[in-house]
């Protein structure tokens, strides 16, 4: 019988929405279904009482600040980089393809706006900067000027974003008054005390940015994509490279009007994003998967295939809550292949349906221009599984998600991926395996279980996992395909069972290179490969291999799969130090068939700084005080013990897990007493 696989696809993008730029505003009308009015716009004078931050449980110090405050913590984020002035009348007009001439906002075009539909003539966008700081890291920042009928040389929502590459931190701008007409050259530098002009971060908060652009800080559509560049940086191809990007700008001695992005076949895929500023703290994004079959292995869903689809959600002073009905998964990947209602609103016939212009094709696939109900349905199955994540029931199988952007004080890793429950997982007579597909971008490593939950058994002997017969538990962060990426996968796989049995599972965090204390130039970092250990046969007790030497790596344990220990703390599998060598190695006292591997994790000329080392427990120990420990990132280094063992029909699990408690960060296991007791040891280093 074959194994029913979840496979969770944290594949992550080039394409699925617009550039909602104007962050805020464009989110006031992402939520809701209807676009935001005059009637609904939130006070100008309103700007939030100081409250005390909030520390929540992973670190986030949410709180509210002043606009100065803000703009001043943006241009640190931002390399030290002003935002240049903003002169609307100088942006590049959105072309308004094919109008049918109606009055504004009912008339349709090949390519209206993400935001609300409208087509929208006299809306300008440009590029302010595009620039290596002095740090090198690359820094764009960008203005949206929408006209919506407007005054000559005047627009009724001025919205800004900033962006750093490297380190994804991110800022939202937006005007205080949108839908009022403003001036074409709005006052900067935002950080005036007197700026009467820009809204403060309490209320652009409350517009939701993040409830749209859950995919990137630029989510791209064809309204802002149909944008051409200079001549010196427009080659009708691939976007030029970051740093060449940012040189042909400075040659040019202006940024050209092409959006971020929008030339990179891989945008939205692995581009580190989170969020700058006490206000924004609470927000979160996550990256759906959704697999078209239950059957393993199978290819993962069409929409994400070049990108993430995402979903996001906000927590204000203790109160959490998803964004509904809003952002990719939830609506956008629902516009960009529907017809019909379904098409976004305003939007000329699409290429091959009745009066359609030559020159409207279909938003997704890029490859397409007409119409596909195979590819829409692909959209139908990410929204619902977007909905049921939101709804907060059973998933459906195949649909999961993964955390991977958050606010910059958070103390979380770069992405963080649960399979197949937490601490506890539910018995089955199904056999189930979870499987998470995590790109290996150039910015995306480090990855280790933060939480791992047996048991370790496995019934068959020389049978590889996922060879017939095999018939045992799984919890495995490996590198497969082509291009390679990390895949994370967690459960029980073999013949039906009765009684029921639980499977492996666990959380693991990748903690990004940009993240790291003094590491160099990310191009210099990556995966170093992994070191196998495998015993099929199950008649070794014990086996070793060098992972590296001098501690020059980060190194842990990745691949749990069969039998790995079974009394006491004689037992133990991981990474141990002997003298100057770091050493991957299993010892068991009674014989079985397992397959393991540990991962190194490293940078030219860099090693990397330890503040604890294989410090193990048999219970519950402080790994890094309070409270500095946000400033450093545990990964489980080893377990002894009892691994195989369950209690209680199979429904209480031995599991070791690094938490956070107030301000600490701690490891604990259990079971902590009886002969199957369990251990584990963790080791953490410093990050930024």
């Amino acid at each position: 019988m074959k194994t029913r696989s979840r496979r969770v696809h944290l594949a992550m993008s080039q394409s699925v929405a617009g550039v909602l730029l104007g962050g805020a505003a464009l989110l006031a009308a992402c939520g809701p279904e209807s676009p935001r009015d005059a009637n609904d716009r939130l006070d100008p004078q309103q700007i939030g009482k100081t409250a005390a931050p909030l520390t929540t449980s992973d670190g986030c110090q949410i709180g509210d600040e002043s606009l100065p405050s803000y703009a001043r913590k943006c241009k640190a984020a931002m390399g030290g980089l002003d935002m240049p002035p903003i002169d609307c009348t100088k942006g590049t007009e959105v072309p308004d393809t094919q109008g049918d001439g109606q009055a504004y906002p009912n008339e349709t075009c090949d390519r209206p706006n993400v935001l609300n539909g409208e087509c929208d003539p006299g809306s300008k966008f440009q590029v302010l900067l595009d620039k290596v700081a002095p740090n090198n890291q690359r820094v764009v920042m960008v203005a949206h000027c929408r006209h919506k009928n407007a005054s000559k040389d005047k627009f009724k929502d001025v919205a800004a974003i900033a962006y750093n590459f490297t380190t994804g931190d991110t800022c939202f701008f937006q005007d205080k008054a949108p839908d009022i007409e403003d001036t074409a050259t709005p006052p900067l530098p935002v950080d005036d005390a007197n700026n009467d002009f820009w809204a403060t971060p309490f209320n652009v908060v409350g517009m939701n940015c993040v409830g749209c652009h859950d995919n990137g800080p630029f989510i791209r559509s064809p309204y802002l994509t149909q944008l051409k560049g200079t001549p010196t940086t427009e080659s009708g191809g691939a976007e030029l490279a970051p740093i060449v990007m940012a040189q042909a700008i400075a040659a040019a001695h202006s940024p050209p009007s092409i959006l971020p992005g929008s030339r990179d076949p891989s945008w939205n895929s692995t581009q580190p994003y989170r969020f700058v500023g006490a206000n924004f703290q609470g927000w979160k994004a996550y990256a759906l998967s959704v697999q078209k079959s239950a059957v393993p292995n199978m290819p993962s869903n069409e929409c994400m295939n070049c990108h993430r689809m995402g979903i996001s959600s906000t927590e204000t002073f203790g109160q959490f809550s998803w964004f509904p009905g809003s952002g990719t998964s939830q609506k956008f990947g629902l516009l960009a292949t529907g017809d019909g209602a379904d098409r976004q609103l305003h939007k000329n016939p699409h290429v091959g349906t009745p009066n359609a212009a030559a020159t409207s094709p279909i938003w997704m696939l890029p490859s397409q221009e007409k119409y596909d109900s195979t590819i829409f349905s692909e959209a139908k199955l990410v929204q619902s599984c977007a909905k049921s994540i939101v709804a907060g029931g059973a998933l459906p199988v195949g649909c999961g998600y993964a955390q991977y952007a958050q606010g910059d004080t958070c103390q979380g890793p770069g992405i963080t991926v649960t399979v197949n429950g937490g601490t506890v997982g539910t018995t089955s007579t199904d056999p189930h395996v979870d499987v998470i597909d995590v790109p290996a971008g150039p910015n995306v490593a480090f990855g280790g279980w933060t939480m791992l939950r047996g048991p370790f058994v496995e019934k068959s002997t020389n049978v590889k996992y996922g060879g017939a017969g095999f018939d045992g538990t799984i919890a495995a962060l490996r590198v497969v395909g082509n291009p390679a990426h990390f895949q994370v996968s967690a459960g029980w796989a073999g013949p039906p069972a009765n009684p029921p049995r639980p499977g492996a599972g666990g959380k693991v965090d990748f903690t990004l290179y940009s993240e790291i204390k003094g590491v160099p130039a990310n191009p210099s970092c990556g995966y170093g490969g992994g070191t196998d250990l495998v015993d099929l046969p199950g008649t070794s007790l014990f086996l070793q291999k060098q992972v590296d030497s001098g501690l020059k790596w980060i190194d842990a344990p990745t691949t749990f799969i069969g039998n790995l220990s079974f009394v006491l703390e004689k037992d133990f599998y991981g990474v141990r130090e002997s003298g100057s060598a770091s050493l991957f190695e299993r010892m068991i006292s009674k014989q079985g068939a397992f397959e393991g591997q540990a991962f190194a994790y490293g940078c030219a000329g860099w090693s990397p700084t330890f503040s604890v080392l294989h410090k193990s427990t048999a219970s519950d120990i402080e790994l890094i005080a309070a409270p500095n420990a946000k400033k450093h990132r545990c990964i489980l280094t080893g377990i002894s013990g009892d691994w195989s063992a369950t209690r209680n029909n199979g429904t209480v699990q031995p599991y070791a897990e690094i938490y956070s408690s107030g301000q600490s960060t701690r490891l604990r296991v259990a079971p902590t007493t009886g002969n199957d007791r369990v251990y584990a040891e963790a080791s953490c280093i410093q990050i930024q």
